[in-house]
C-alpha cells in the first residue's frame, strides 16, 4: 500500500477521527497564491524480490589463479620443509627467504629476498600477461 501502511492500518486512523479523509481537496473558490514549489523528494525503493547469484563462467580459471598465486607464496617454505636439518634451522631458513635478514650473521642480503618472493612476483606478472593475451584474443 502506499506509504508503507496497510488498508486496515489507515482505516483505523481515519477511524479515531485524528485525521480527516478529504477526497477532494480543491475548492469552489481558489485564490492564486505565489509559493515557491514544494520540491518532491523520491524515496528509494528497493527491490523486495532479488535474483539468484548465478555463477558466471571462468569461475575454474579464477580458482586456478588463487592456488598458482598461494603455491608460488608457500613454495620456498614447502621446499625448506622438505630439506634435511632441524626444525630451528629451517625456520632461520624461511625467515631468511622472506624477509631477507639473516639471523647467523645479523646482516641483510637482497638475494635471500628475490630467492623468497620471485615466485609470487613471477607469477602475478605471468597471470596478467595472460589477462592481457586474453583480452587482446576476445577482441579479434
Amino acid at each position: 500500500m502506499k506509504g508503507g501502511k496497510t488498508r486496515i492500518q489507515r482505516a483505523l486512523v481515519l477511524a479515531s477521527g485524528k485525521l480527516k479523509f478529504v477526497k477532494n481537496k480543491r475548492s469552489a473558490h481558489v485564490t492564486s497564491h505565489k509559493t515557491t514549489k514544494t520540491k518532491h523528494h523520491r524515496s528509494v525503493v528497493s527491490s523486495l524480490r532479488r535474483g539468484k547469484h548465478h555463477r558466471r563462467g571462468g569461475s575454474v580459471w579464477r580458482s586456478a589463479e588463487k592456488l598458482a598465486v598461494t603455491g608460488a607464496l608457500l613454495a620456498p617454505a614447502i621446499q625448506h620443509m622438505m630439506s634435511g636439518g632441524s626444525g630451528q634451522e629451517k625456520a632461520k631458513w624461511i625467515l631468511r627467504d622472506y624477509t631477507g635478514w639473516n639471523i647467523d650473521t645479523d646482516s641483510f642480503a637482497f638475494g635471500n629476498l628475490v630467492r623468497g618472493w620471485l615466485p609470487v612476483v613471477g607469477t602475478t606478472i605471468a597471470l596478467k600477461a595472460a589477462h592481457k593475451v586474453i583480452g587482446l584474443i576476445r577482441r579479434v
